[in-house]
């Protein structure tokens, strides 16, 4: 005997110098390593091939020792030890097994047990069936069946292992072992289903109070009576753990194995669900709990109310613990549950309400803070607070963009994002949640408020991109705010400068630097600080890139120019621009720009130059920028100096120009006449009269005398076919008025002695229509010829029929003075010889004839005023008294 104690001393030795290699590493294949899962996992390798090779060696030493002590009192202890070395080493076995496919497993350079845990449970098995056998007196015969009952139950031999727990039970009734094998027993019962059976197992148990498995056997009973739909029974036996089963406290450890008051309490949350009503919860828990413990079954069956949305509920019995044990650790989390069940139940204030109280307990100088611990705060309010306001306020914020007009969705998410942010920790600022508030004030149209916000996420954020964009929003918000406002606020003007400054400090290289810098020019342009405009504008303006902002800053430095009335400048860089510009109607506009400064310089000129010189410029202007609209201007005004400084010549030249360019203008009536009257002045008639025609064309109402003056022009520069023309035309269209003059000035065209057919056309005419004074005058001249051709009585009944016409006795003395002539020759010719009887006869009619001529004179004397007339009638009127006193001398 003494042998086989000293045989198992030395494998027990052997084991624990295992245990003891594995613990302090003085194996140098078992060493840890630098503390990493690797070397962890090498350890526990090492250790395990360690211990299976020690329990092998003792498995072969027991064997061996078996062999010599068959039929010994020792042999039936020896057959036990031998189990409980297969038992211990099935441990391992199952090691291996989890750990086949492992790297580390692969490469160890110790072999590796083939032997699996199954094989060893069996072999242990077998052994302990054996020893029941053989060995039925053995004194340890209940170990024997309960390790038995356990190795079945391992290898999924249910059955056996109920009869071997059975067999302990009824034939070892004083064992220790009872409690663990009825409890065993109940348990295989139990995990079949057969709850009634297994409850009877659990109920015996009552009568072991002091048995480690006491509270678990009442905990497993209450499971029983709850799955056999026995509530009360159920509810009764949890009470009765909870009852049995004292409050641990920090760092004290159970009495015995199955310390269930904490799982006991979270059950009875389920027992009672569907019993007591909300109103009843808090009471009901607050009789049975103990510090802590009342908080924790608060929120388990808050949890269970929420699973089976029961949200209403909850705020009953949650709202009552919260008023009567705030400041207990989780008040925090459950304002944080009614948080989420107020807002199943679109109870949106109630969720602002909750959200409010739980930022102001997670406040860092709350009353409530100081009497938690420290990961309780972290749980509660660093992670919990944080997560489910941000929650709340994302969910509330993507409610409203889907309806922007909904202004309770934007009133209850900012408010949302306010809570979340007066509860910020500066250390650790909130960057995100703060900018989807600034973006939510900016969308609300309160733009002052969100520049603040924005600005502030640029100055905490470390990300990159996050402070890029705040920079900028910052920025753009400040704009909308002045927008908004008619009346300029030089302390926002000042914040927008501040903003745009820091943008650029910040992000030189930015997505809106270009922008940015604009801005800055913009500002410095509106403030009239032009040098500091030039220095931000510049560059954009003459940089590589073709956006909106080159383009601009082109515009507002040709604006400074024009401000200073820098015109030369400004024709000078518009010409610049012009020359990099690719767009047809950037070069468009930027010519015309070129094209009024240069206009408004000659305008500058205008008022101190000499006249004639600006003159001259306009011209050149109108000639240099013919396609502009400013050349008619120019034009326009250059004529005006030219006949105000008395350059009457060019003048009209450039009148004739300004109409044939600009026909429409309504003043190129005014500047044809003058330039009509300039040509004359001039002494170039050609044009003078083609001027007065132009003239004709426009003024119809005076139409005919712009032609006559015209027609008079031609005369005066002898083109006589010219005039003849217009004069014809005119006599086609006048009235009988007009036809005296139109007839005498078309007349007035042939010389005397040029008579011709076209002459005696017109003439035949003047008689047809016995227009006067023509009719009588051509009357007279005819009666002339007729009298030059010594046809007196054709002549004098010709010039007879002159003077009787109803015309101006002026225009009738020549018919008549010619009549006095006929007359005169017939006194002459009266011859005064004859008989003494026809003497008075004679007489009186020589007499009569010089009545008759000298009347006919004197008539003619007083019908003209002309001297050649009364010249011709007064020698008339002498030779007649001549002829007559000749003729009596002689007679």
């Amino acid at each position: 005997m003494k042998a086989v104690f000293l045989l198992l001393c030395i494998h027990l030795v052997v084991l624990s110098f295992a245990h003891a290699a594995e613990t302090k590493g003085l194996i140098p294949e078992v060493r840890m390593g630098n503390g990493s899962e690797y070397d962890n996992e090498r350890k526990a390798l090492s250790s395990e091939i360690m211990i299976t090779r020690t329990e092998n060696k003792a498995i072969e030493s027991l064997q061996s020792l078996l062999k010599t002590r068959k039929g010994s009192p020792e042999e039936a202890d020896l057959w036990y030890r031998l189990a409980e070395l297969y038992m211990r080493r099935s441990k391992s076995g199952r090691f291996f097994e989890l750990h086949k496919d492992t790297k580390l497993l692969r490469l160890s350079t110790f072999p590796i047990p083939a032997s699996k845990g199954k094989d060893s449970v069996r072999q242990a098995s077998n052994v302990y069936s054996k020893i029941e056998k053989d060995f039925p007196k053995f004194d340890q015969m209940d170990s024997v069946l309960f390790n038995n009952a356990f190795a079945n139950q391992q290898l999924g031999q249910i059955k056996n292992a109920q009869d071997l727990y059975g067999r302990l039970i009824n034939k070892f009734q004083k064992s220790s072992l009872i409690p663990d094998g009825t409890l065993a027993l109940g348990e295989l019962l139990y995990d079949q289903l057969k709850f009634s059976q297994a409850l009877e197992h659990f109920k015996r148990l009552e009568n072991y109070p002091n048995s480690r498995v006491y509270s678990y056997a009442l905990y497993k009973a209450a499971w029983a009576y709850y799955n056999m739909s026995d509530s009360d029974n159920a509810t009764k036996k949890l009470l009765d753990v909870i009852r049995t089963t004292p409050v641990l406290k920090d760092g004290e450890v159970a009495t015995n194995r199955h310390n269930l008051r904490r799982e006991a309490l979270r059950d009875l949350t389920i027992f009672i669900g569907d019993v007591i009503p909300a109103k009843d919860v808090y009471s009901f828990f607050d009789k049975i709990t103990e510090g802590d413990e009342l908080g924790q079954a608060m929120l388990d069956i808050a949890k269970l109310y929420e699973s089976h949305s029961r949200f209403k509920e909850m705020n009953i019995f949650l709202g009552e613990y919260i008023d009567k044990q705030g400041s207990a650790y989780a008040t925090v989390k459950y304002h944080l549950l009614l948080v989420d069940a107020n807002e199943q139940l679109k109870l949106r204030e109630k969720v602002i309400d909750h959200l409010t109280e739980a930022s102001r307990l997670c406040q860092k100088d709350s009353s409530w803070r100081s009497l938690q611990k420290p990961d309780a705060v972290i749980e509660y309010c660093d992670e919990g607070f944080r997560h489910a306001s941000s929650e709340i306020a994302v969910k509330w914020w993507e409610i409203w963009l889907k309806n922007k007009q909904n202004k309770e969705f934007s009133n209850l998410t900012e408010r949302a994002f306010k809570i979340i942010l007066d509860d910020e920790d500066a250390k650790k600022p909130d960057s995100k949640t703060r900018f989807a508030y600034a973006e939510l004030l900016f969308q609300q149209g309160k733009f002052e408020e969100a520049s603040t916000e924005y600005n502030t996420v640029s100055n905490q954020s470390t990300d990159k991109k996050t402070q890029h964009d705040a920079a900028y929003s910052a920025l753009f918000a400040k704009e909308k705010s002045i927008a908004e406002h008619k009346n300029k606020d030089s302390v926002k003007e000042s914040e927008r400068k501040a903003l745009a400054l820091a943008y650029i400090a910040k992000n030189p290289q930015g997505a809106y630097a270009r922008s940015v810098q604009f801005k800055l020019g913009h500002i410095a342009y509106e403030e009239t600080n032009f040098d500091e405009a030039q220095k931000r504008l510049a560059p954009l303006a003459s940089g590589k890139e073709n956006d909106e902002f080159k383009k601009k800053s082109e515009d507002l430095m040709l604006d400074m120019l024009n401000i200073k009335k820098d015109y030369a400048g400004i024709q000078r860089y518009s010409k610049q621009i012009m020359s990099r510009a690719t767009d047809a109607g950037r070069k468009e506009s930027l010519n015309k720009i070129y094209e009024e400064a240069h206009f408004a310089e000659i305008q500058e000129f205008a008022k101190t130059g000499d006249k004639s010189q600006v003159a001259q410029k306009l011209s050149a202007f109108a000639k240099d920028h013919s396609s502009s609209k400013l050349s008619q201007e120019a034009m326009w005004q250059s004529l005006s100096l030219f006949y105000s400084e008395g350059n009457v010549c060019e003048a009209a030249d450039m009148s004739a120009a300004y109409v044939q360019k600009f026909p429409t203008d309504k003043r190129n009536l005014d500047a044809l006449k003058d330039a009509a009257k300039s040509y004359a002045e001039c002494g170039d008639m050609n044009k003078s009269a083609e001027t007065f025609l132009r003239v004709a064309a426009i003024d119809k109402k005076n139409q005919s005398v712009n032609q006559e003056l015209a027609a008079d022009m031609y005369v005066i520069e002898r083109k006589m076919p010219e005039a003849r023309k217009i004069y014809n035309d005119l006599i086609t269209q006048a009235d009988k008025k007009m036809l005296e003059k139109y007839y005498a000035k078309l007349l007035g065209t042939y010389k005397e002695n040029d008579r011709n057919l076209e002459v005696e056309k017109i003439e035949n005419k003047i008689l047809n229509q016995g227009i006067e004074p023509y009719t009588t005058q051509i009357m007279t001249r005819r009666a002339k010829e007729l009298y030059a051709n010594g046809k007196l009585s054709q002549a004098f009944e010709l010039a007879m029929k002159a003077n009787g016409r109803d015309s101006a006795p002026e225009h009738r003395a020549e018919a008549r003075l010619l009549q006095a002539r006929i007359l005169e020759k017939e006194l002459a010719g009266q011859s005064v010889k004859a008989r003494e009887d026809k003497f008075a006869l004679v007489l009186s009619m020589k007499t009569e004839k010089l009545d008759k001529a000298q009347t006919a004179y004197l008539t003619a004397l007083k019908m003209s005023k002309d001297n050649s007339v009364q010249l011709q009638a007064l020698s008339g009127i002498d030779r007649s008294y001549g002829n007559y006193i000749e003729s009596l001398r002689s007679m």
